[in-house]
């Protein structure tokens, strides 16, 4: 009888780990769900069981075991999808509810941060408003310090802000009356260069009479300071070639329409401040201009006539310069004189809605620079200081966004000075940004 038992609890072990394992129980269970209604009739169908039981093997033994049908096929079909695929769409689901479950947990957290702050304030105002607590007077005098020290150190930032704001004022006063010196300088020194280049030699006679009959003498002053530059490293270019590089400086299509251009007299030329390149327009015009010379000389390149350009700049009242160097002087023009930006009428309406006495104004970066008929650059800059009501309390932070211009005064590359054309200040929603 031990024996028995023994082999009996043996195979029920067996077909209970059979029937556990993931494959074997899966694929039983799915062989069950798609032959439930022959396996109904075995159990319980009518006929007595030897009946129930032949139907059965008929059904069994007349079906294909590879075909598609509910033998073999359909439940190996479920249990891989049981297995496989459908731990995939459970994954799925999971991710896409957790995203909600942790927005779910950040509200539940600020709200319990929401009603810790409050019950803290209240046990704060309940504290202050007992009579019978002794130090209820030092809190008071502590508060009475604390704005005495606050109005202190804001009429010492006010003090800072009015000299740091004349020392700016002085700055600027001495650097225009210094731009103005050198500015009369360079006119006194412009119409004497100009005196004495009218009586260049031009070995054209016909080029001679044409130039003679125009009233712009600045025209000869480039020609012949290119020429003599170019003469000392054993280079000699024909005068329509000296002509048509000056008229490529100042962006002219040609040296005829500089002449036939108005503008360019000594008069517009004083008052330009840069000369402005574009790299790639340039190198291009200058190749052009050297194969057109068709010269034996291997040293006149392209670059070489660039670096002469720019050593006769060297020499002159202009700054020479392509829109990276414009950018960059933008930018020194704004930390120069960085208080004015909060002067100005656009950051006005952001700096009312603050109520903040902004004392710090960072000039940060280069936002975008083109040249598209005038050179505009955007500067970043941003300001802070302290509530206009409780110093002690930091205020609301103020980006600002400068827009630098030089407008085109001759040709199409002469500049004047560089302006802050506008200012636009904005306020900085910190609570926006985390949201």
């Amino acid at each position: 009888m031990k024996i028995l038992e023994d082999i009996w609890s043996s195979i029920v072990g067996n077909a209970t780990t059979r029937v556990s394992d993931p494959v074997i129980g899966t694929f039983l269970t799915s062989w069950v769900i798609c032959n439930w209604h022959y396996l109904a009739l075995l159990f319980w169908g009518e006929g007595n069981a030897t009946q129930r039981v032949s139907a059965f093997y008929k059904y069994w033994s007349s079906s294909e075991f590879f075909a598609f049908n509910s033998i073999f096929v359909i439940p190996f079909i479920f249990t891989l999808s049981y297995l496989f695929i459908f731990p995939w769409f459970s994954l799925l689901v999971k991710f896409l509810q957790k995203a909600v479950n942790d927005k779910l947990h950040e509200q539940a957290v600020a709200i319990e941060l929401i009603k810790i702050t409050q019950q803290e304030e209240l046990n704060k105002a309940k504290l202050k408003a007992n009579p019978d607590k002794q130090f209820l007077e030092q809190i008071i005098q502590l508060e009475i310090n604390r704005k005495e020290e606050v109005s202190k150190q804001r009429k010492q930032r006010t003090i800072r802000f009015t000299e740091k704001a004349i020392e700016a004022k002085a700055k600027s006063a001495e650097a225009e009356s210094n731009k103005n010196i050198a500015k009369n300088d360079e006119e006194k020194k412009n119409n004497q260069a100009a005196l004495e280049r009218q009586r260049f030699n031009i070995s054209s006679a016909e080029f001679r009479s044409t130039m003679a009959s125009h009233r712009f003498p600045s025209a000869f002053l480039f020609i012949s300071l290119i020429s003599d530059s170019l003469k000392q490293d054993g280079i000699t270019l024909s005068v329509s070639a000296s002509c048509e590089i000056v008229a490529a400086i100042f962006g002219y299509d040609n040296f005829k329409s500089l002449l036939s251009d108005e503008k360019f007299n000594n008069e517009n030329l004083s008052s330009v401040k840069y000369i402005y390149y574009d790299d790639n327009d340039l190198a291009k015009k200058l190749e052009e201009i050297t194969c057109g010379e068709n010269s034996d000389n291997e040293d006149l390149t392209s670059d070489m006539l660039f670096d002469h350009i720019r050593m006769v700049f060297d020499e002159l009242p202009y700054v020479f310069t392509n829109i990276d160097e414009l950018a960059q002087l933008s930018l020194e023009l704004c930390e120069n004189d960085a208080y004015s930006l909060l002067e100005d009428d656009g950051a006005s309406g952001a700096m009312a809605e603050s109520d903040t006495i902004y004392d710090e104004v960072y000039v940060e970066e280069i936002d975008s620079s083109k040249f598209d008929g005038k050179f505009t650059a955007f500067i970043n800059a941003s300001a802070s200081g302290s509530h206009r009501k409780e110093s002690d309390i930091p205020g609301r932070d103020m980006t600002i966004q400068a827009e630098i211009v030089s407008s085109v005064l001759v040709g199409k590359y002469a500049l004047g000075e560089l302006e802050i054309e506008s200012v636009n200040g904005g306020l900085v929603d910190y609570w926006e940004d985390e949201a």
